[in-house]
């Protein structure tokens, strides 16, 4: 009789966790991020992008040289005329030192 009993409680805790994860996996949807985050946790959290990254489709990127972006950005901003940007990912374009200029998008002064 103790064996039969022990065997009940098994197969309901069993049978209970089984419910509990079909349940959950029912009920799961993935999450679709909007333009300027991405995914943290793919399919489930989403978080801003960063300065100097893009972030489209649940991907992050970083910005190319010559280019950067604010926070939250689904897109990059090419450098204005007089400053550069001379790696990826940056959050800013520095100005061009006394003496230099630049075109728009680009990574050093001359």
């Amino acid at each position: 009789m103790k064996n039969l009993f022990m065997f009940l409680i098994v197969f309901l805790i069993l049978n209970e966790i089984n419910l509990i994860n079909s349940q959950f996996t029912a009920a799961y949807v993935p999450v679709k991020c909007e333009d300027g985050y991405y995914y943290k946790i793919p399919g489930r959290i989403c978080s801003i992008c960063e300065a100097g990254k893009y972030c489209q489709n649940n991907l992050k990127h970083n910005c190319r040289k010559g280019a950067y972006s604010q926070e939250s950005s689904s897109g990059c901003v090419l450098c204005p005329r007089g400053t550069y940007s001379n790696k990826e990912g940056s959050p800013i374009c520095d100005k061009c030192p006394a003496g230099y200029s630049s075109l728009t998008g680009r990574d050093e002064c001359y």
